[in-house]
């Protein structure tokens, strides 16, 4: 028989035996990203950013074992307002013009930041790496029974492009590629300390 929403109940050990090549009752769903729209659509109600409760009912009452909760600069999907590392280039870029209202200045779907070894030691890695754990603790408070929380990290790859520029980027493989792979292993450090928080949540 086929289950009602009702009886889909969250229990992270099925997510724990797909990883072990174990069989569980059922094949665990997996995402780590879902748009907010269709969260809304989903509940017949409005989900935002930091609505945190509607966030954890879908994703409980869509079949999920788990609710994941970005941690990284970049958030699954679009550059958005919200975005670490959106909050971060705004800080940066008004520091040094106070008087920038332009969105696109610190949006890096419009603008590249590092271009030169100048740029790369000038960027603040130390603010990048700092790791706000309220969103993942309050998360935890509201999950329910059954439930986890997994911390998403990543976009190595996307990241260190976006911030070099895709056409700088491209050219300094060729041109430049110690300090392409230099950007790199900046962005990769970064996601390396945040990447423990998913391996500590995947424990027994």
């Amino acid at each position: 028989m086929r289950q009602s929403v009702m009886e889909l109940r969250p229990d992270f050990g099925r997510i724990r035996k797909a990883a072990h090549h174990e069989e569980p009752d059922r094949v665990p769903l997996c995402e780590v990203l879902i748009a907010y729209s269709i969260q809304s659509e989903f509940l017949k109600r409005e989900v935002k950013e930091d609505d945190l409760h509607a966030q954890v009912e879908f994703w409980a009452k869509a079949g999920y074992d788990y609710i994941p909760v970005p941690v990284s600069l970049m958030s699954p999907g679009k550059v958005t307002e919200e975005s670490k590392i959106t909050c971060l280039l705004r800080e940066m870029v008004l520091r040094k013009n106070p008087g920038e209202t332009n969105p696109t200045a610190w949006n890096l779907e419009h603008t590249s930041f590092i271009h030169d070894r100048k740029d790369l030691e000038e960027f603040p890695w130390e603010a990048a790496a700092e790791i706000d754990y309220s969103k993942l603790e309050k998360a935890g408070s509201l999950i329910r029974p059954g439930m986890k929380v997994i911390a998403v990290s990543g976009k190595i790859f996307t990241l260190t492009w976006m911030l070099m520029g895709f056409q700088d980027f491209s050219l300094k493989i060729l041109t430049e590629p110690d300090f392409v792979q230099d950007v790199f292993q900046k962005v990769l450090r970064i996601r390396h300390c945040q990447g423990h928080l998913l391996y500590y949540d995947l424990q027994p």
